[in-house]
């Protein structure tokens, strides 16, 4: 289930608790609302092997390739992705220091989500692809790592859009550019990490919030389990 269907059940189940049995309220607004429709994109979480076969068969171009490499490895949102300087990068301690983003309505740089800046490590698959990138074209006056060419930030509509095609491309379902964090987690649960480890790289507040935002990661995570534990009776 989405996190806005879970909100929307919590939410009712509280408003009718209100109305019986404590009598709070005489009835409950929630009994005329229905609940947010399903939305396949928001469920569909790649696994790590399917990150690879989208960068393998779904000829993304080449900022492409480095943006979903940063948010499945790094755990970055899309506005920090498309906001990303060189001079927050560090190659040779393989680092990302995450503190902006870029809000696309107001068409300005702020702080990432929550008000706080955080440092992630690169895993090698993604400092390596950001140290040939880097020496193939060198860093802008912007200091963007994918600027447009006129220099400026890159649309995230056109992040989605290209992400799609790929997608498409690789014979995948369509999914959100966001649940790459998701393979993210996943891959994090995977690997036994802390959840405050994985709390601090997605930039979530607590534990807690990473925990109840990824349940389906945590899934993702035991089904590719039971796949390699099967492997062992082939």
């Amino acid at each position: 289930p989405s996190v806005r269907q879970a909100a929307f059940r919590l939410a009712k189940s509280l408003f009718s608790k209100a109305v019986k049995p404590y009598r709070i309220m005489p009835y409950s607004p929630f009994e005329a609302l229905e609940p947010p429709a399903f939305d396949p994109e928001e469920s569909c979480i790649l696994t790590p092997a399917e990150v690879a076969r989208v960068l393998r068969d779904g000829n993304p171009p080449d900022w492409l390739q480095g943006m979903i490499r940063v948010a499945a490895g790094c755990g970055l949102r899309k506005g920090e992705i498309v906001a990303l300087k060189w001079e927050n990068i560090d190659l040779v301690g393989r680092s990302i220091h995450v503190c902006i983003q870029y809000d696309e309505v107001s068409k300005v740089e702020r702080l990432p989500k929550g008000g706080k800046a955080r440092t992630v490590p690169m895993p090698p698959m993604v400092a390596g692809w950001l140290w040939d990138w880097h020496r193939a074209h060198g860093a802008p006056k912007t200091g963007l790592v994918w600027p447009t060419t006129s220099g400026r930030h890159k649309g995230q509509r056109n992040v989605t859009r290209a992400y799609h095609l790929a997608l498409e491309k690789a014979g995948l379902e369509k999914s959100r550019f966001h649940n790459l964090r998701k393979t993210c987690a996943s891959a994090l649960m995977s690997a036994g990490s802390d959840p405050r480890i994985r709390s601090a790289i997605l930039g979530h507040a607590t534990p807690d919030v990473t925990e109840s935002v990824y349940t389906q990661a945590v899934f993702s995570a035991l089904v590719e389990a039971s796949d390699r534990a099967e492997k062992q009776f082939e």
